[in-house]
């Protein structure tokens, strides 16, 4: 679950009030906070105090009434990091947050144009604040290579101060953390989140944020032993902070693992505390659907069919409400949508098992071909943006490789300049001169070596990325087919067990089974990034096939393209949205143009053609 407002915090992330404020007065409170804290904290308090009640302190003078405030404290504590702290805040308010938004990437760009390297701590910090907003900015625009770019150049920046020594740290591993999070990378959601755990808490909310990454990120990567612990660990964050939602979100997260894990009791008994902390949420309106919707689920497998119903048409009165709702309808902020339409494929999923519950296979039917048309839909989303993000990735991977070998060739002229000005001195000493000039030349073969040794990582490191790219969209993809075909196959059993039906249900029945069957999941720009990853991992296959047997087709191809993925001739139908008579047509043409005969199989024929080529050995994992 990655509930996200304007793309960059979880929709939870502004549930928790930092202090209340209402007054210019009520800044006291911030002051009296700062009274017990070491000088540190008292900055990563300011920060988090300014970032948290924005909307209030940039009213008219109400950010220099709060800083002033905090100053004078600063002054009479003689407490020199908070006063620095509070010149940079100045700094990022005057230069960049004072402008609209539209404005503050041209502001960011042209400061990194011209400030190409950070001389002093001020310059570090502040370069690491103008790379992080840039990403933010780049990925809610959906510029997806670039503002990964910035978000490297801003780890590498604030690695080079020191994480320890950055006060809003946690949350710029937050926000990062969840770019990778939107393109289901899981692992690096892992790797940034127990970065962030050794760190204080930037703020309540996102404290409690990093423990349901986290614990999201293992459960979806089935590492289960991790997963109780921090959904546990988060729980007990929302009980220090009182956090209603909070508690209400992890207890539901462990209802699901343990529906996932077949533990129906505990599962119930969490999500009714779920249920109880958020039935009236309206703020945030997705939590309270998931906890009916997965109530329904529970209650069903326990054959409390009338509970089960209960819920789920609560969850339909809600979405009949949402169509009315202008908020909840084309929203503009990506993780909204995101949200919406999870809720509604854990619905649609929900519904299907109770339909097919009571006996009604007709609505059953008609909702799975829904879930698939929804299904379809986001997928086609994901593809088309991880298809990106990996083109993107490239981009960032040749930039670090040019980068490098300017380095380079700096380094060299560098070099040509000192051996010119020693050569002046030395002067006629051609003894001594002949003995520098051999010593700087093998300092030059040396530097040439490390530079190549840089770039041969670099490129090891970009063809592996890019491997594992592509392997995990074929995997996906795979798994994607296996899916749809399951589930048909299992309404194919449902109705073979039904006594006879009205002639006209049995009709409107086959009609929808047959759309869900002819329904095309590779689509033409699917086929186009499965290709492309598909080359990646297994190269030179088409290049070969079309050399050794060029009367081969493009459709004939694709045919032994999924025969080398292990596909049935009835999965090959499902994904390409044809008939099963038009696969065998296909597989007859390959066996004639292979010179295979009646007891080959497609596996048998490919076996003999690569016997002589190099990547035999290549297999798909």
């Amino acid at each position: 679950m990655r509930m996200v407002k304007a793309y960059k915090t979880l929709v939870l992330s502004l549930i928790y009030i930092f202090l209340p404020i209402t007054t210019n007065a009520q800044h006291q409170e911030l002051i009296d906070s700062l009274e017990k804290l070491n000088s540190f904290d008292r900055r990563r308090l300011l920060v988090g105090y300014s970032e948290s009640r924005a909307d209030i302190l940039n009213q008219k003078g109400q950010r220099d009434i709060m800083l002033n405030q905090v100053k004078k404290f600063a002054e009479q504590k003689d407490d020199e990091g908070l006063l620095w702290q509070i010149n940079l805040i100045k700094k990022i308010q005057s230069t960049v947050m004072s402008s609209p938004r539209n404005e503050r990437e041209q502001k960011i760009r042209q400061y990194l144009k011209k400030k190409k390297d950070a001389d002093t701590i001020d310059d570090l910090f502040y370069l690491g604040f103008c790379y992080h907003e840039l990403g933010q900015i780049l990925f809610q625009d959906q510029k997806y290579g670039e503002a990964f770019e910035n978000d490297l150049k801003a780890l590498e920046t604030y690695r080079k101060i020191g994480y320890e020594k950055v006060p809003n740290i946690g949350k710029v591993l937050h926000e990062i953390a969840l770019h990778y999070y939107y393109f289901k990378d899981y692992d690096e959601v892992i790797k940034l989140m127990k970065i962030s755990l050794k760190f204080p808490p930037f703020s309540p909310g996102i404290d409690m944020q990093r423990y349901n990454n986290i614990a999201i990120s293992y459960e979806i990567t089935e590492r289960y032993d991790s997963v109780e612990y921090f959904y546990n660990k988060g729980l007990e964050a929302a009980e220090r902070y009182k956090s209603d939602i909070w508690k209400g979100i992890f207890l539901g997260n462990l209802g699901r693992f343990y529906y996932k894990e077949k533990n129906y009791k505990a599962a119930l008994d969490y999500s009714l505390q779920n249920f109880n902390y958020n039935k009236n949420e309206s703020q945030h309106s997705m939590v309270r659907l998931t906890s009916y919707v997965n109530l329904g689920k529970i209650y069903l497998e326990l054959d409390s069919v009338s509970k089960a119903r209960n819920y789920l048409n609560m969850v339909e009165q809600s979405f009949s409400a949402f169509a009315q709702d202008a908020s909840h309808v084309g929203s503009k902020y990506l993780g909204d949508r995101q949200q919406i339409e999870a809720t509604k494929r854990n619905y649609f999923e929900a519904k299907v098992l109770f339909l097919k519950k009571i006996g009604d296979y007709k609505n059953a039917v008609e909702y799975q071909d829904s879930l698939m048309i929804l299904r379809k839909e986001i997928e086609g989303k994901y593809n088309s943006t991880v298809g990106k993000m990996a083109l993107d990735r490239i981009t960032i991977q040749n930039k670090e490789l040019e980068l490098a070998q300017k380095e380079q060739e700096k380094a060299r002229q560098q070099l040509s300049y000192m051996g010119i000005i020693l050569l002046i001195f030395i002067g006629g000493g051609s003894g001594y001169f002949h003995l520098y000039k051999s010593k700087q030349k093998r300092k030059r073969q040396n530097e040439r070596l490390i530079a190549s040794n840089k770039i041969s990582i670099l490129e090891k490191q970009q063809t592996q990325k890019n491997l594992e790219i592509a392997q995990n969209e074929i995997n996906h993809f795979i798994s994607r087919i296996q899916e749809q075909n399951t589930i048909i196959s299992n309404f194919e059993k449902d109705l073979e067990q039904l006594e006879k039906l009205q002639e006209s249900e049995q009709k409107q029945i086959d009609e929808a089974l047959n759309n869900m069957k002819t329904a095309k999941i590779l689509t033409d720009e699917d086929w186009i990034i499965f290709q492309n990853n598909f080359d990646l991992v297994v190269p030179e296959f088409r290049n070969f096939l079309k050399q050794e047997i060029p009367s081969l087709t493009g459709s004939e191809i694709r045919y032994l393209m999924l025969t080398k993925l292990n596909f049935s001739h009835k999965e090959m139908a499902r994904a390409l949205g044809v008939s099963d008579a038009a696969i065998r047509v296909t597989w007859n043409r390959v066996r004639k143009k292979l010179n295979g005969t009646l007891e080959d199989t497609p596996e048998d024929l490919l076996e003999q053609i690569f016997q002589q080529s190099p990547f035999l050995s290549l297999e798909l994992n």
